[in-house]
């Protein structure tokens, strides 16, 4: 992803009036899990604008450049922690922050204890189905439906097994943060996103009126439904292999 897609919620006219912030609505999450879908559907109903605000390849450079808040080459984390609320507090109050398993560390220098904060765990069942998405995407440059692919997908074991090795220990350091901050969740799954986003949206949410809102989204769905197709064949693809590849190294010493 070289340049910023009109759209992504990451671009200036997201940037909101200063309203006091209320509540903090923190996504946790990890690559191709739904979680980017979620956002996109929250902001469509003006709930939250929660983006990776702590993605640092592009996110943090773009935010520095107009929220001012690096003292010389470092960040200033009570600054950004401030600037969020600025210009991304929601006119409900609500101030959302999608954060995946390696932005963690980052996550956690800004300082929210003064407000109450919610979080919701975004998981995918099919891992493998994730570990093929995240290969795709890395291959294609298409990390959303917004961004056009620069390239072709090609499946190999080898890159969906590296693909997998690296999801499963972001997911572990999610676990890690909730249970050694004894968190309470609400777990919402890709599949649920996907199938039924009405229920999931509620879940997040409390709320009720808010379908016709979405009905830009259902090409997405519709999309994400067509591309399980191939997620399908190159499954089995992966499963038949992981079966006859001597990839496990064993050391009984």
């Amino acid at each position: 992803m070289n340049e910023i897609a009109d759209g992504d919620l990451i671009n200036a006219e997201y940037d909101v009036q200063s309203v006091d912030t209320t509540e903090v609505l923190v996504i946790l999450s990890t690559e191709r899990s739904g979680s980017t879908f979620l956002c996109e559907q929250l902001a469509a109903i003006d709930y939250c604008y929660a983006h990776e605000y702590f993605q640092h390849y592009q996110y943090l450079q773009i935010l520095a450049r107009r929220w001012d808040f690096m003292d010389g080459e470092r960040i200033n984390w009570k600054r950004f922690g401030q600037a969020l609320r600025t210009h991304r507090t929601a006119p409900n109050g609500v101030l959302g922050i999608n954060v995946h398993g390696y932005q963690l560390d980052w996550f956690q220098q800004v300082d929210f204890t003064d407000l109450p904060v919610r979080y919701i765990h975004v998981v995918r069942n099919d891992i493998i189905g994730q570990a093929l998405s995240y290969d795709r995407a890395i291959q294609t440059g298409q990390w959303s439906s917004l961004y056009p692919k620069n390239g072709d997908y090609y499946y190999s074991f080898d890159s969906t097994l590296n693909a997998l090795h690296y999801l499963q220990r972001q997911s572990a350091r999610v676990s890690a943060f909730i249970n050694a901050n004894n968190l309470n969740v609400d777990v919402i799954t890709f599949e649920n996103i996907i199938s039924d986003p009405i229920s999931a949206i509620r879940t997040v949410t409390g709320l009720d009126d808010f379908e016709e809102r979405l009905s830009k989204y259902r090409s997405s769905m519709i999309r994400q439904q067509k591309q399980s197709q191939y997620r399908e064949i190159f499954s089995k693809s992966y499963l038949k292999e992981s079966i006859t590849q001597s990839y496990i190294k064993r050391d009984y010493r």
